[in-house]
């Protein structure tokens, strides 16, 4: 199976918008009212055969938390039946034993939102209205990985826990739940979280957190993966070897049937129930994605192939404008960056990685801790000094021939 088709192989799909939590956080303004114009089964299963007939393969159901209406099971189940590739994010509260059963025939994977390792931040966070979202989000994991199924953990990176203490926590975390990978999509400030834009990291607080997990990853760890196109500066490499997959080979679908190219992104081009695939992707906004032209700094960056000027949701959200530089980038002129891996699994991925801009750590290389925290602190205080930034670049291990990443000063 080829992951570079360049056409809609991917689609999110968010089946409701109803939720049990209120997180200050969430992209999608979820809570518990019912929105009245979310798709019925019947037009549901229209839906599904729409995708099938034009060839998507995948679909990850987020939200929303689906898991609270009874006719999502018949979705997905139609879905299974039919041949669709189907993953789920969820955040697990609502998980049973039986819950995890049906996850495990019905999905490939299934990613469970935890933001922090320790029950009161994550609580406070997600704003849970009967408590106890923590210890619930964790036994889903628990129940999930009991069965097999493969599970992640999806944390939502940000101001509040990109501190070092915590990132080290979340790994640790998941080790110990024994998940398959760690997701870290940063914080955009749209839906509900445009109202909390302090939320936001800046340019340092993103590389600095980038950098700890990238130093931490070893070959037997857990994987870590990240929807961010500024992950390239480091040597962090796409899943796919076609770049951000939004608007070229992935869709979001909202509740109502409205069609927008990224998940960060809420500009609609079309309505999937009204409109053809072919069109939606011919539209005007669309083509902007698909059609993204270097201006300011990236017309001189060595990543502008490949992060494409960074995340257009985020430019859009803290700009708003889709072009010009990532508001987030840490690079400037003169600055060197890591060497990209060679992509070490073209095959074996997770139907969120297809969906938005993956970008995983090469665990297949003998990647090693560099430095400890403290030291990488104090190195980091030193920039003014010397102008620049840290990098790595890959050097060949004698008698290994394995890429080790190496800290130049």
């Amino acid at each position: 199976m080829t992951l570079t088709k360049q056409k809609i192989v991917t689609v999110g799909w968010t089946y409701t918008s109803k939720c049990n939590l209120n997180c200050v956080h969430c992209y999608n303004s979820s809570s518990m009212s019912h929105q009245d114009d979310e798709l019925s089964v019947d037009d549901a299963i229209r839906v599904l055969k729409k995708l099938k007939d034009y060839g998507v393969e995948d679909i990850n159901y987020g939200g929303g938390e689906n898991t609270m209406l009874p006719q999502f099971w018949v979705i997905a189940r139609h879905a299974k039946e039919i041949g669709l590739n189907q993953s789920l994010t969820t955040n697990g509260t609502l998980m049973t034993e039986a819950m995890a059963e049906t996850c495990a025939e019905l999905f490939n994977d299934v990613g469970v939102s935890i933001d922090f390792h320790q029950a009161t931040p994550n609580d406070d966070f997600r704003l849970s209205m009967n408590g106890g979202t923590f210890s619930k989000s964790v036994q889903a994991a628990k129940l999930l990985v009991k069965r097999k199924v493969n599970t992640e953990i999806v944390m939502c990176l940000n101001r509040l826990n990109c501190k070092p203490e915590t990132l080290q926590g979340m790994i640790e975390m998941c080790e110990g739940l024994g998940v398959g990978s760690l997701r870290m999509n940063t914080f955009r400030p749209v839906g509900r979280g445009e109202y909390d834009k302090q939320l936001t990291l800046n340019p340092q607080e993103l590389e600095e957190s980038y950098r700890f997990f990238f130093n931490k990853m070893s070959k037997n760890g857990t994987a870590i993966t990240t929807p961010d196109p500024l992950f390239s500066l480091l040597g962090g490499q796409y899943m796919t070897d076609s770049g951000c997959p939004c608007g070229k080979t992935s869709m979001r679908i909202q509740s109502n049937g409205d069609v927008t190219p990224c998940v960060f992104m809420p500009l609609v081009a079309g309505n999937i129930l009204r409109d053809s695939i072919d069109d939606i992707y011919a539209s005007e906004l669309f083509q902007r994605f698909q059609n993204q032209q270097p201006a300011g700094k990236c017309s001189i960056c060595p990543r502008w192939n490949i992060c494409r000027g960074g995340c257009i949701g985020r430019k859009w959200a803290l700009n708003g404008s889709f072009d010009g530089p990532d508001p987030l980038c840490w690079w400037e002129p003169g600055m060197a960056m890591g060497i990209l891996p060679e992509l070490v699994n073209p095959g074996n991925y997770n139907i969120h990685e297809r969906y938005l801009c993956t970008f995983y750590f090469p665990i297949e290389s003998q990647v090693i801790a560099l430095q400890q925290w403290e030291e990488e602190k104090i190195l980091t205080q030193r920039r003014g000094e010397r102008g620049g930034s840290f990098f790595y670049e890959q050097q060949q291990r004698e008698g290994e021939g394995v890429a080790v990443p190496v800290l130049c000063r």
